[in-house]
This record gives C-alpha cells, sequence and structure tokens, in this order.
C-alpha cells in the first residue's frame, strides 16, 4: 500500500517519464511563425536540414481523394524539396495561419503560403499541419494540402 501511494505522489508531482507538459512547450503559434516558417526561405540547403528535425521520421498524407499514406521523411519532404529546387523554386513565405489546439500536445495548423520561383513568379499555396510535442517541442507528422480562400 505504501509502495501505490508513493508511487501516485511521485506521478502526481514529478509526472510520468517521457510525458512532455504542455507548460514545457513553446507557444504553438510562435513556434510556427518564428522557428518553422522561416525555414521554407532562404539558405534552402542549410534549411533543409533544420526541417529534418522538425518533421517526425514518418509523416501521414490526406490525400484530396481519401487516401492516406505514410512516406518517410526522405520520401516526403528531401527528394520533392530537391525537385522543386531545380524546377526554380526558390521559397515560400507564411501570409497566414490559423491554429487549432487538439490537446495539450497536439495542434492543427491551417497555413496559407506564398511560393516564389525564379524570374518572379509567384504561387499561393495552402496546407494542413498536426504537430506532436516529441523531445521536448512540436513535430509535425500528419500534412493534408487545402484549398486556399478566395
Amino acid at each position: 500500500m505504501r509502495g501505490t501511494v508513493r508511487f501516485l505522489l511521485a506521478v502526481f508531482f514529478l509526472g510520468l517519464p517521457g510525458v512532455t507538459l504542455a507548460q514545457e512547450l513553446p507557444d504553438a503559434e510562435r513556434w510556427f511563425i518564428n522557428d518553422y516558417a522561416p525555414l521554407w526561405s532562404g539558405d534552402m540547403p542549410a534549411n533543409l536540414e533544420k526541417l529534418k528535425q522538425i518533421y517526425a521520421d514518418e509523416i501521414v498524407s490526406h490525400h484530396a481523394d481519401g487516401a492516406v499514406t505514410r512516406d518517410s521523411q526522405q520520401s516526403w519532404l528531401v527528394e520533392p524539396m530537391q525537385g522543386w529546387l531545380a524546377e526554380g523554386w526558390l521559397g515560400s513565405t507564411l501570409i497566414s495561419v490559423n491554429v487549432q489546439p487538439i490537446n495539450a500536445t497536439t495542434v492543427a495548423f491551417s497555413a496559407e503560403w506564398r511560393d516564389d520561383y525564379e524570374g518572379g513568379g509567384t504561387e499561393r499555396a495552402c496546407g494542413w499541419y498536426l504537430a506532436d510535442a516529441m523531445n521536448g517541442g512540436w513535430m509535425i507528422t500528419e500534412y493534408a494540402d487545402r484549398p486556399c480562400s478566395l
């Protein structure tokens, strides 16, 4: 009985091992705007290394046709970015983001971006992201393209 009481008191005061408390996490909106979004412009090869620290090893994608796929970070992020750069994509600038907390350790983001291309061309792109608390911070685990608002 004493062991059970000690365990419960330890869990109450110290938390379970491996569980991140919401108070320890960076503010989700500030994280997205100040830490994540800037990595989509500038020195993309250097930023790619930083982005790899923000994306989970496996990303779940929700497709417009209803299909759901699980892809490695390499095939979902690294290889496509190399193709975009080869096609003249220079980077993206965040236009707006809507943050929806799901619970203390999961947040959804709906973002609108301006993609910039060589020669001055631009394009709008919109996406939905799900980020989970991992390793003391936010990590993107799911993604879906979404229509941009008019």
